[in-house]
């Protein structure tokens, strides 16, 4: 979704921010209990999707997910910054 959002009007047919969006939220749900990057995935889905309001119970949720716990250094990087970068509209 980060990548669609990047390319922006550059995205191919099907490749845009919405239908990549869409594509999140026809998913089936993982298995197991959704992890943290599951939780952002699905708060931004639900964000372009259905706007803003739907989101908001949903991305705090995955905030608290990623500053909840130690990540090894390997893991960190643009992991760390996109859910700072969300934080400041939440």
């Amino acid at each position: 979704m980060i990548a669609a959002n990047f390319a922006g009007r550059l995205a191919g047919p099907g490749a845009d921010v919405l239908a990549v969006a869409r594509a999140v939220s026809a998913a089936p749900p993982p298995p197991q209990a959704p992890g943290r990057s599951d939780l952002l995935l699905d708060g931004l889905a639900a964000h372009y999707n259905q706007g803003y309001a739907a989101a908001v119970p949903m991305l705090p949720r995955a905030l608290t997910a990623f500053g909840g716990g130690a990540m090894p250094a390997r893991k960190a990087g643009a992991l760390t910054e996109l859910p700072l970068a969300l934080s400041r509209g939440v």
